[in-house]
């Protein structure tokens, strides 16, 4: 173990300072908006969406840096963020289990979906079947297909809660993070 540890270790060593010559110098967004506990890239990479503990989501040029809208409506904390892959919604969830649908074009709220019975801790889209993933506190993953309005399955983890989900590029394959120690 330690042999794989110590090599992993040399690897980034060497791999990591060659890379950080090659990016751009890091710029600081004021948000104003206190904490944030959520961030996403939209899937071209032109916009950069945050939300945390004013309960406000902020859309951001990724080049410029510039504000370009506000969307409120969350009455918790938002804890979770993610486009579409075609980039034109926004899923948002937050501390009290709720899941909103945006509408990008028009900046409106599409969907307000009470999904969890506790705080989301992730979304990802799948897009061959037009579903949006969450997971939850409340120990749950639930499929949710967007053109039917309904949740397609819900699969339950009984090592208390998910604490994130994410997607193989492939989207073949959904790993999820419990409580317990399980990836599964």
């Amino acid at each position: 173990m330690m042999r794989c540890l110590f090599a992993l270790a040399w690897f980034m060593c060497l791999l990591l300072p060659a890379a950080a010559q090659a990016l751009p110098a890091p710029r600081l967004l004021e948000t104003g908006a206190g904490a944030l506990d959520a961030v996403a890239f939209s899937p071209d990479g032109t916009l950069l969406a945050t939300g945390g503990r004013d309960h406000v989501i902020r859309l951001w040029d990724a080049t410029s840096g510039a504000a370009t809208w506000h969307l409120p409506g969350h009455t918790a904390r938002i804890t979770s963020l993610a486009f579409s892959p075609d980039g034109t919604l926004l899923a948002s969830g937050d501390r009290t289990g709720t899941v909103m649908l945006w509408a990008l074009a028009d900046q409106r709220r599409l969907k307000v979906l009470p999904l969890h019975g506790d705080e989301v801790t992730g979304l990802a889209w799948l897009p061959a079947q037009n579903l949006l993933v969450s997971a939850g506190r409340d120990a749950a993953i639930l499929f949710y297909a967007v053109p039917a309005d309904a949740v397609a399955l819900r699969l339950e983890h009984y090592g208390g809660p998910v604490w994130d989900i994410a997607l193989s590029p492939d989207q073949h394959a959904l790993a999820a993070a419990g409580e317990d120690g399980s990836i599964w």
